[in-house]
Formats: C-alpha cells, sequence, structure tokens
C-alpha cells in the first residue's frame, strides 16, 4: 500500500481476504512520508512496515535521522510488525540498520534487481551482515579469542555458549566433540595477513548459517596439521584469493559442505581462491553438495591448487560441479604421489580442470580415477573453448563417464595441449558424443608416449560338477587328475592361437574355494539361500535343472539330450525375490548384447515366473562342499560364476585387484550359458550388494556343415591341424569374419580355405606383394620425395583415412564380422586403385616419377593404416607387413590411424615372403579329410548311471544264440524296418531289425549273427518278432555284430 493509496473500508476487506487466500501479506511502503502515516498504520493493520529511503539516505552521518528511526524500530516491534529499511546504499547505512535492530534490508548495496529470481546474496555481503550482527550485541553470540599455542577443547567451548573462535598469529590445537557424539556448532575465523598453525586432534566442527566452518582472513597463511579423525560438516574451509591453506597430517579429515553455492575447500563460484596445497599422508574425504559446487577450487585458481600426497576422495553433486579445480575462472592445478578417486553426478561436471577458461593441469606419480555421469562431462581439462596444457604422466588414470557429451582429457572446442607419458589408461565412456584426448577442433598438439590401457582378460575352466566325476570314473582316474589334462590342453591350444589373457583361474584353486564358501554362507546368513528339497528334470551333460514346460520334445533344449528325474534335498537361491529388478535391469540397460537376447531371457525365464535355483547337491560329491552342511556341495552356478571376482582377491588373500578392475567392463561368453550370466550372476550380485558389469556379449556356436559340432557326430575339427597346415593367423581371421554379431558361424574346410584364397591370399597378400614389389622394382626400394596428386587418389585417401573411426566402435561392441568387413573394403579399394592407375605405365616414362611414387606412396599408407587395425586380428602376420612397407611401431601406434602420410616421404620397402600362399583347395578338402577323419567313437551311452548293477544271476537269464541270415526284405509301411529269416538250427525263427537306414538286404544275406533268443514276442508294423540283433553304436550309424562264416548256427554265446 503506497503512501498515495485511497481506499474504502470494503475495498480493504476484500483485498485481505484475497491476499489470506494466496497466502501473501500485507504491508505498507514509504513509511514516514505522505499518507504512510500512524492513522493509515492503525487502519490497514499490516504485517510489514516499510521505512522510507529518505529517512534511510546518509543515516550513519545524520543523528536526527538516527534517532527517529531506532524510534520507528521499536514501535514496529512492541506493536508487533516487521521492519523492512529501503533503500540501503553503503556499508555505513547497513551496519547502522542493523545496529537499529531492522528485521529486513532492502537496497542496491545488499542486491541489485535482476531479471530472474535471486536465491541468495553474495558471499562478502552475508559476512558483513553477520559481523554487524554480531558487534551488535547479538546475545546468543561469544566470540573467544585464542591465544598462541592454546589447546581448545571443542565440546567446552559450546557449553560456554561460544559461537565463534578467533585465531591470530601463532600456534592453536582444536580437539573435541559434542556428547552426544555429534560435531560441535563452531565457526573458527583467522585474522587477515596473520601466519597460523592449526592442529586438528579428533575434532569435530559443524557451523550455523552461511559462515564457514573455517575462514582465512585475506592475505593470510594456514596450515592446517590433521590427526586422529576430524570432521568439517557445514560450508567447509574458505580460502579467499590472497591467502595460502595448506593441510598435512597422516589422520583422515573429512569435509561435509552443502549450499546453493558450494565449496568443501576454497570459493564459491563467484570469487578466485587463494593458494591451497593437500600433502597429506593420511586421508582427505570430500562432499559437496549444491547448485553449483567446488570439490577443491573456486571460481578461478589462478594461485596454484597443489595435491602432493594423500588419500584423496571427491564426491560432488548439483546442475554444475568441479573435483578440483574452477568452476567459473582459470585453473591451475598440480597432482602428484597421490591417489585420488572423484565422483561427480551433474549437469555439468568437470572432474580436473574448469568449466571454462585456461588450465594449466600437471598430474604424475599418481593413481587417479574419474567417475562422473550427468550431460556435458569432461574428466580433466577444460568443458569448452579450453586453452592451456595438460600434462599426465607416470601413473593409471581411470575414466567411467555416462552422459550425453563427453570429453575424456582436453577440451571440446579450443585449443589445449595434451602430453601423455607412462600412463596406463581405463577408460569406458557411454554417450551420445565422445571425444578421448585432445580438443575437437584438432588445433591442440597431442603427445602420447609409452602409454596404455590398463586392461584385466580373466579366462579360466570351470572344473567341478557330476559329469566331470562320472567321467572320471569312466576313465579310472581322480576328478582332479581329469581335469588336469583338459586344463593343460587348453592352456596349449591359447597359446597356438596367439591368445594371450592375464590370469587363468581354475575353479579347483584353493583360493576361488575360500572365496565361494563364504558368498554362500553370506548368502545363507542374509535369507537369500534356504534349504528345500529340488524335484524335476536334471541334464547331467548341462549341468542345468529344467522344468516340464521348458524341455524340447522331452530333452534338454541347450543339448538336446535325454534328462532325468532328480529328486533330492538342495539349497535354493531366491531368485523369485529379484524378477521385478532383474526385468528392469535387462531392459533398460544395455548390460545384454546382442539386444535379441534380451527378449529371449525376459521371455523364456522371467515371465512365466522365475523360479528359485537350485545351489547345492547331494548326489555326488566332485564340488566345493557347503562348509556348514557336510552333506552338499555347492551347485556348479554360483561356484563358477564367482571366479570373476574371486579372480580379483574378492573374499580372499590371494589378489587385491578387485576395487581397481570391477565392475568388470565386458563379460564375453557363449549363448548357451547366456541365461545364468545374465540373470543368476547379475541377482546374485544384488544380494552381495556389489556393483553390476557394464556388458555381457553372448556370441554364437562354431557350426559344421551347418550343425552343432559333437565328438558323437565325428564332425569336430582340430585347430591344431588347421593352424599347423594354414597359419594362426588364418584361422582366427576365418571365424572372426565368418561369425556375425550374435549369430553362429558355419564352418566347412572348404569356406575357410576359399576364404583364405579370396580375402587373405587374392585381396590383402595381392596388395601387399603388388606394392612392395613395385616400389622395389621401380625405384630400387627407397621412393623418391617428390609428388603429383590427382583425383583419383581422393577417394581412397578418404577411406583409408576415416577407417579407424569406422571400425573402432565396431570392435568396442564386439562386431568383429562388421569392423572386417570394414577394413576388406579399404582393401579391395586399394586393389582397383592399382588398376586405375596403372603404375606399370607411369614407370615407362620417367617424367611420371612423381605421379608414381604418389601412386605407390598412397598404396603403402593405405596398408600402413588397414595392418595396424588387422593387428588385433592376425597378431602374427601384421607385423612382417609393417617391415615390407618400412613401418616403424610408431607409424603404427593407434593414435596416428586416423592421419594419412605418417610414413616418410622417402619410404624405403624390402621384399619379404609371400604372407598368404593360394592353395589348392580341391586337393587340400581330401588331405584334411584323411588328417580329421574321426577314430570310431562309440557313442556315450547317457542312461549308464540309471543301469545300476545286475548280477551273474541276472545275465545268466539272458539266453544269445548264433545263426544264419537266410533271407531279408523290407517292410512296407517302414522305412526303418527289416523283416529278417534267421537259421538257429531249431527250425528258424523270424526277426524285426530297425536297421534298414545301415544295411539292404542283400548286404545281410549268409551274415552269422548273434541273436536274443528268449525275448518275448513282439508285433512291428504287423510283423511278429522273435528275437533281437547284437549291434552296437558306431560314431552316427548302428553296426550288427557279425561272426565267422564257419560259425555253427544255434550255438550258445557265453
Amino acid at each position: 500500500m503506497t503512501e498515495q493509496t485511497e481506499i474504502s473500508e470494503d475495498d480493504l476487506d476484500r483485498i485481505r481476504v484475497r491476499l489470506e487466500k494466496n497466502n501473501m501479506s500485507l504491508a505498507i511502503d514509504d513509511y514516514g512520508t505522505g499518507y504512510s502515516n500512524t492513522s493509515n498504520l492503525l487502519r490497514y493493520d499490516p504485517e510489514v512496515v516499510k521505512i522510507d529511503r529518505s529517512l534511510i539516505s546518509g543515516i550513519d552521518q545524520n543523528p536526527k535521522a538516527q534517532k527517529i528511526v531506532s524510534k520507528m524500530v521499536e514501535y514496529f516491534h512492541s506493536s508487533g510488525y516487521t521492519a523492512l529499511a529501503e533503500g540501503v546504499e553503503t556499508s555505513e547505512e547497513l551496519k547502522t540498520m542493523i545496529y537499529f535492530g531492522v528485521d529486513l534490508i532492502q537496497g542496491y548495496y545488499v542486491s541489485k534487481p535482476k531479471p530472474v529470481l535471486i536465491h541468495d546474496i553474495s558471499e562478502n555481503i552475508r559476512e558483513e551482515i553477520v559481523a554487524y550482527s554480531i558487534e551488535a550485541g547479538d546475545k546468543d553470540k561469544k566470540v573467544f579469542h585464542a591465544e598462541d599455542n592454546d589447546v581448545i577443547d571443542l565440546a567446552e567451548m559450546y557449553k560456554k555458549r561460544y559461537s565463534d573462535i578467533f585465531l591470530g598469529t601463532g600456534t592453536f590445537t582444536l580437539s573435541g566433540k559434542a556428547e552426544d557424539d555429534h560435531a560441535v556448532p563452531l565457526s573458527v575465523t583467522v585474522g587477515s595477513g596473520v601466519d597460523c598453525v592449526i592442529h586438528l586432534k579428533n575434532a569435530w566442527l559443524t557451523t550455523y548459517g552461511e559462515l564457514p566452518n573455517i575462514k582465512l582472513g585475506t592475505g593470510s597463511r594456514v596450515r592446517i596439521v590433521c590427526s586422529g579423525e576430524d570432521h568439517i560438516d557445514g560450508r567447509g574451509i574458505y580460502v579467499p584469493e590472497g591467502s595460502s591453506l595448506e593441510l598435512v597430517g597422516s589422520g583422515e579429515l573429512y569435509v561435509r559442505s552443502e549450499s546453493k553455492d558450494c565449496y568443501a575447500i576454497g570459493t564459491d563460484s563467484g570469487q578466485p581462491c587463494g593458494r591451497i596445497t593437500v600433502a597429506m599422508t593420511g586421508v582427505l574425504d570430500i562432499t559437496a553438495n549444491g547448485d553449483k559446487c567446488v570439490g577443491i577450487g573456486g571460481g578461478g585458481c589462478k594461485d596454484g591448487i597443489v595435491i602432493a600426497g594423500g588419500d584423496i576422495a571427491v564426491n560432488c553433486s548439483g546442475d554444475r560441479c568441479v573435483g578440483i579445480g574452477s568452476i567459473d575462472g582459470d585453473a591451475d592445478v598440480t597432482i602428484s604421489n597421490c591417489g585420488c578417486r572423484l565422483k561427480l553426478a551433474a549437469g555439468m561436471s568437470v572432474g580436473v580442470g574448469a568449466v571454462k577458461g585456461s588450465a594449466d593441469i600437471s598430474i604424475s606419480d599418481y593413481n587417479m580415477s574419474c567417475e562422473l555421469s550427468g550431460n556435458n562431462l569432461t574428466a580433466v581439462g577444460v568443458m569448452s573453448n579450453g586453452t592451456g596444457r595438460i600434462c599426465i604422466l607416470d601413473g593409471r588414470l581411470s575414466i567411467s563417464m555416462k552422459g550425453r557429451t563427453l570429453n575424456c582429457v582436453g577440451t571440446r572446442d579450443g585449443e589445449l595441449d595434451c602430453e601423455l607419458k607412462n600412463t596406463v589408461f581405463k577408460l569406458y565412456c557411454e554417450g551420445g558424443s565422445v571425444s578421448g584426448i585432445g580438443d575437437k577442433t584438432g588445433k591442440g598438439d597431442v603427445t602420447a608416449q609409452s602409454c596404455q590401457f590398463d586392461v584385466m582378460f580373466l579366462t579360466g575352466t570351470d572344473e567341478h560338477g557330476q559329469k566331470i566325476e562320472l567321467k572320471a570314473a569312466e576313465k579310472g582316474v581322480t576328478p582332479k587328475e581329469y581335469v588336469d589334462e583338459i586344463v593343460a590342453n587348453f592352456k596349449r591350444l591359447w597359446e597356438t592361437m596367439h591368445i594371450s589373457y592375464d590370469r587363468f583361474i581354475r575353479t579347483t584353486d584353493d583360493y576361488h574355494i575360500e572365496t565361494v564358501q563364504k558368498i554362500f554362507r553370506k548368502l545363507y546368513e542374509k535369507g537369500y539361500i534356504y534349504k528345500g528339497t529340488y524335484k524335476g528334470k536334471y541334464c547331467t551333460p548341462c549341468e542345468s535343472f529344467w522344468t516340464e514346460s521348458q524341455l524340447v520334445d522331452g530333452k534338454c533344449p541347450d543339448c538336446g539330450r535325454e534328462v532325468k528325474e532328480a529328486n533330492e534335498e538342495a539349497y535354493f537361491l531366491r531368485l523369485s525375490d529379484f524378477a521385478d529388478k532383474i526385468e528392469k535391469f535387462l531392459t533398460e540397460t544395455d548390460y545384454l548384447q546382442p539386444k535379441s537376447r534380451v527378449n529371449e531371457m525376459v521371455n523364456n525365464f522371467i515371465k512365466p515366473g522365475l523360479e528359485d535355483l537350485c545351489v547345492s547337491r547331494t548326489s555326488f560329491t566332485w564340488g566345493i562342499p557347503v562348509d556348514f552342511d557336510s552333506k552338499h556341495v555347492v551347485y556348479v552356478w554360483v561356484d563358477a560364476l564367482s571366479n570373476y571376482i574371486s579372480a580379483l582377491g574378492y573374499g580372499n588373500e590371494k589378489y587385491n585387484d578387485f576395487e581397481k578392475y570391477w565392475p568388470a567392463d565386458m563379460h564375453m561368453t557363449a549363448k548357451e550359458i547366456v541365461r545364468f550370466h545374465s540373470i543368476v550372476w547379475p541377482i546374485i550380485l544384488m544380494m552381495l550388494d556389489l556393483p553390476l558389469p557394464k556388458h555381457l556379449y553372448g556370441h554364437g556356436w562354431i557350426n559344421f556343415n551347418g550343425d552343432k559340432m559333437s565328438k558323437s557326430k565325428g564332425n569336430v575339427v582340430d585347430p591344431f591341424v588347421l593352424c599347423e597346415r594354414y597359419g594362426v593367423d588364418a584361422v582366427r581371421y576365418q571365424i572372426l569374419r565368418d561369425m556375425p554379431y550374435g549369430s553362429d558361424c558355419n564352418f566347412t574346410n572348404e569356406l575357410m580355405l576359399t576364404r583364405i584364397n579370396a580375402d587373405l591370399a587374392n585381396d590383402l597378400g595381392n596388395l601387399v606383394s603388388r606394392t612392395v614389389a613395385m616400389a622395389d622394382k621401380y625405384f630400387g626400394g627407397t621412393l623418391p620425395t617428390d609428388r603429383v596428386s590427382d583425383e583419383l587418389d581422393n577417394q581412397l585417401i578418404g577411406m583409408a583415412q576415416s577407417l579407424c573411426d569406422t571400425v573402432t566402435p565396431l570392435i568396442e561392441q564386439a562386431q568383429h564380422s562388421k569392423a572386417l568387413e570394414e577394413i576388406f573394403k579399404v582393401i579391395s579399394r586399394a586393389n582397383k586403385y592399382i588398376d586405375e592407375t596403372a603404375p606399370w605405365v607411369l614407370a615407362k616414362d620417367e617424367s611420371n616419377n612423381a605421379r608414381l611414387a604418389t601412386v605407390l606412396y598412397n598404396l603403402l599408407e593405405t596398408i600402413r593404416i588397414c595392418s595396424a587395425l588387422l593387428s588385433p586380428f592376425m597378431p602374427a602376420t601384421m607385423p612382417e607387413v609393417w617391415e615390407q612397407i618400412g613401418a616403424s611401431a610408431e607409424d603404427t601406434a593407434f593414435d596416428k590411424l586416423g592421419t594419412f602420410g605418417v610414413l616418410r616421404a622417402d619410404v624405403t620397402v624390402k621384399k619379404g615372403r609371400v604372407l598368404f600362399p593360394r592353395i589348392d583347395i580341391k586337393s587340400e578338402i581330401t588331405e584334411l579329410e584323411r588328417l580329421m577323419k574321426p577314430k570310431a567313437v562309440i557313442k556315450e551311452d547317457e542312461d549308464l548311471d540309471k543301469a545300476g548293477i545286475i548280477s551273474i544271476d541276472d545275465f545268466a537269464k539272458v539266453k544269445l544264440r548264433t545263426g544264419e541270415i537266410t533271407a531279408c526284405e523290407k517292410i512296407k509301411k517302414s522305412k526303418k524296418l527289416l523283416k529278417i529269416q534267421v537259421d538257429d538250427a531249431r527250425g528258424g525263427r523270424q526277426i524285426v531289425s530297425g536297421i534298414a537306414e545301415y544295411y539292404t538286404p542283400e548286404e545281410l544275406i549268409g551274415k552269422k549273427i548273434i541273436f536274443v533268443a528268449n525275448l518275448a514276442p513282439a508285433k512291428l508294423c504287423g510283423e511278429e518278432s522273435n528275437g533281437m540283433l547284437l549291434a552296437c553304436d558306431a560314431g552316427e550309424k548302428v553296426q550288427v555284430v557279425f561272426l565267422d562264416k564257419d560259425t555253427p548256427n544255434g550255438s550258445t554265446v557265453r
């Protein structure tokens, strides 16, 4: 209500009602002038009275105005009104009005009007208001002025109702906490320009209002020594520009800070911070939450941030966050000799560096991890338009980012130089736009030397189970002896195939057994494992339990073998409790690849009702014992799946790599066990409260002639034979090239040999040999440096230059066949380029030498890029290619594969052997069939474990006799049955046998056989059968047991 308002009582009443409905208050404006008089004050009865600016302007110099206004404020308070001072323009006016006790302040000095909603005022004004309030005699606040060498008990300070501690020059010790084990609400202020040492000894500090926990004065130099467990909760340590802070000591310092514009150590986003040095040998753990927040730093850090020791952890969340550095200004950061873990979650985040501006970042002798999530993320560098330099030396850097626009090291735009040396990287980025190292514009220099990704490749063998126990018994050896032989063969194959690994785990290893027993017990104690009875179908070869509805034609859906009834006491894992969680995990993440397998898992195993899993057995002993129930051994999948974490040291002391490498970036497994890796394994990890792996890729099978390989079918392939005859790289290439993403690979000898001839001999091998031979023939092996380009060059150069960007994501997505396809498109284009440019024609005229050299150089560069990208697929042969084309190890480094023109202009080639000789396919197939012809294999008797033991008396009941087949014919109603007449020396008999698929009637007539003579008669297709021929399995065939021609008919077989 202004001083000119004219309003009736009725209107006034209506206004009051409307205001109350909208939760609004009535105020009188410009009190002390015009119509804003005492009578109107009584009439309107407002909640707030606004003192006119004409009374406040210059009030610090006007005693009369001071007297009038002070009385006004007293009257307002006694009448229940809130006093608001408007038009406060100077610090002196602010101080005076606070002394008078006004409740609210308005004016340009506090904050100028803005076109957006203002949530807060600046740190300086806030501190000024608090300081004036204290000076004005706020009776609830007392300041303790400490003296040199004071030992200050924080709990005692609080009991004596001190709210602030002031420190000058000297050494001080702060210790203690409140009686209820909480932090003490005290603010510590260090005077301006002083030198101060603060010892924190198990000190727990919090603060009131918006004051920092510890505030350094301008120009002060403060050293904080931490010992014991120290806590600073509230607003952190304020380090303004021009001051310096050094943190040292062997203790643990936990800093928690939360506000809209937040810092843990440094300043808010609107102010540059002073110099901050962390040289602890202990722990510094920081958490900062706010719209804008900085862990260590501020609105600029040109004075420098130095992290020179300690175990540092910084966690920030908000809208815009910086772990270490500057949120709105330049950043000068040095990190060395420490472990540093940064975890930020914000719309815009920078791990180390600045949101914008310049950065000078040096990181050395370190072990650092940056985990960022949000929209626009930068791990190390400047988010956008950055300049300056980044130098990272001698350490390990792990970066994990999920967001929209990601930059690992460098800046998105601008010109930021990056130097990396002796650094091991582990990078995981998931987002719409990802930049690795450097800047998007390419203006900044990037140098990398002796750098590598930190990768742990784990493989191994699952060695327990009933199948192993039975197989070992058949061979007459112990289960351990049986698996030892298999493992040795696997390792020999890996070595032959040039498959390297960092760790090979066996589930029979002692440390793995220790881990599994701990996991089983932990799940049992948490209530996730319970004891029950298993009744259902079990496949011994697959070691899988199935429900009736999951069987296919009554057999195992995975291997097609017979299943048996199982009924035994067992422990169960409560998978059913996690059905919703695992379905959400599979459908809302990209964990399971290819995506088609997600629907398969959800529709086949989760939607029908996820059943609890049997996780122990009592019917065999070859397994890890349940250490609290000796009758049980751990069922294979809890045992086998746990290898991924036991091999890193989880639950054992063999290794200490769990924190370093878990969660896994990728599980690679065959499709038949995807169910266990996509459903059972994540649920076990959820039960253990452990992070889930990032990706699971289920690859297909290698089939032979479209059929699954099987020893019993005799269609297995011996990789040792193939590698010996055609080279390891050729075999690797064919498998990887012909296994489509997520599908099976069809292998035949003819397909492999055709692929070797077409791709390796004709395309790649021919390209290398022709190019090297022409360079040697026309220029003696060394190219001249003169060049003449042509439009014909552009397409090949463009394809080669962009190839790395095309292939890299395909390899990362396990689309190896597609990656090879893209590489060979460029190789094919290079061969076509030879035909287009016709070097042999150019060579006829010396004036074309510059053009000829250009053509050959373009070919050599294309080979360099293609061969480097092929090296993971064919690691043995590609170094030979590099030697022939004159490429050094530096020339084929990954960071050089997006650049065309890396080889020296005067590169020298060197003729070598033919890399992939052409093969005579017809004769080679004949030889392979001879070499790989399987030995006669007796078909596995899958029901052996059902037969039981019979006595000699039982066996004596079976009467076996000899006879001669005198006549034989097919039964018209059946494709499988033959009607056989047998001379048994007792008048003869008729036998009906299902061997028509394997023998013609003519082949059988005159053959001497053994038959069961006392078998009850049976009718088959209308024909009576009196007996059964003896026959045996021979691979996929059935072979009748024939006797010598001179064997008498009717003899008893004993």
